[in-house]
């Protein structure tokens, strides 16, 4: 008798009330491929430090994938969640100003004359984003696509597709009438070089196989891609990349560093050059001309280039176990600040000099004074 007078209680109590979804008001506008209009604070108290000054970020470093874009007017930063959420950073505020849903993780941003390029893979799709509100234009089936190359001034994209997080094709968006062009093939390439060489090639350079680190030069003339410890150069001509230099062995690549004007690119060296090269002991950066790949311009001992000044002379660089600082051209530092370790991304602001330092388990706005 208990246990039926225990039942009926149970079954006539109300249901216990479920959590609210705080990302519904998100979800409920990306149904109309709107984006969420907030404004939320992000920035800590500034820190003055030796050497200039720390703000921590309050987002979650470790969700936010180290793709990010500034927008055409610099005032706002575009970031990605691994759990699917796009926002748009006022800068120097740091303030939310839009957040998206868009479901999937994201394995590239970038800008276009269509707007901010977002490659999604979860979906296999490349979104179209109004740079001003994040509201989506277009979205284009790309199956296995990755990262995604644009060009301010541009109306082409170029987006890596392959297996076990390797490119071994190029994809290339018209983003005139949202239409995918015949592909450019690793494997095809390989072929071709084996018959003939067609490139401007460093001697006992190995061959390309895959396309890593896809990146284009700000002008949106050239494409450049790793593989292994290679530089790889193609020429944008009309729909298509056309293949034209390699560059020697160096260093294992994590990012490719090219300067706001379109005429460096940097190059890592784990200590082991190249003869004739200049000795980068124990590690350090040669800086190229993005037309010549067969001699550095600069070299820069002791130092990971992450950027370049607005002047383009000095660049921002690492050097260990945690500084960050401006260098010369030859290695001297002129300025730094002690950063810590687990770096994963440095984005100096275009115009102000300031960085924004992705780490492993903090986001930094640095000022270097």
């Amino acid at each position: 008798m208990h246990r039926f007078l225990l039942l009926l209680t149970l079954l006539s109590a109300p249901a216990l009330a479920q959590e609210p979804d705080p990302d519904a008001k998100m979800k409920e506008a990306a149904a109309k491929g709107l984006a969420l209009e907030t404004n939320e604070p992000l920035g800590g108290e500034e820190e003055s430090v030796e050497g200039g000054t720390l703000q921590v970020i309050n987002l979650p470093a470790a969700e936010i994938r180290p793709h990010m874009v500034w927008n055409d007017r610099k005032d706002a930063l575009v970031v990605a969640e691994k759990r699917g959420v796009i926002r748009k950073i006022a800068v120097p505020a740091m303030r939310v100003d839009r957040r998206l849903w868009v479901g999937a993780d994201v394995w590239g941003l970038a800008q276009s004359k269509a707007g901010i390029l977002v490659g999604v893979e979860g979906k296999g799709e490349i979104w179209v984003l109004k740079e001003d509100d994040l509201s989506v234009i277009q979205k284009v089936k790309m199956p296995d696509a990755r990262d995604v190359v644009g060009f301010p001034k541009e109306l082409l994209a170029y987006c890596g597709r392959g297996e076990r997080g390797m490119n071994l094709e190029i994809q290339i968006l018209d983003l005139t009438i949202y239409y995918v062009r015949k592909p450019i093939v690793a494997l095809n390439i390989m072929k071709e070089q084996g018959q003939k060489m067609t490139i401007r090639k460093f001697p006992g350079a190995r061959q390309l196989s895959y396309f890593a680190l896809p990146t284009g030069t700000p002008d949106g003339k050239y494409v450049f891609f790793a593989t292994g410890n290679n530089l790889h150069r193609f020429r944008v001509e009309k729909e298509t990349l056309v293949y034209e230099e390699e560059g020697p062995e160096l260093g294992k690549y994590s990012r490719i560093e090219i300067s706001p004007d379109s005429n460096y690119v940097a190059a890592p060296c784990d200590g082991t050059a190249p003869e004739g090269f200049p000795p980068l002991k124990p590690y350090g950066t040669y800086v190229f001309r993005t037309n010549d790949l067969q001699k550095p311009e600069w070299a820069i001992p002791g130092v990971r280039v992450v950027g370049y000044t607005r002047s383009v002379n000095k660049v921002f660089g690492l050097r260990d176990p945690g500084t960050l600082g401006i260098f010369s051209n030859k290695g001297t530092r002129e300025k730094s600040v002690e950063i810590g370790t687990g770096v994963v991304r440095v984005l100096p602001h275009p115009d102000t000099g300031r960085l924004l330092v992705l780490k492993a388990d903090e986001i930094l706005w640095v000022n270097l004074k």
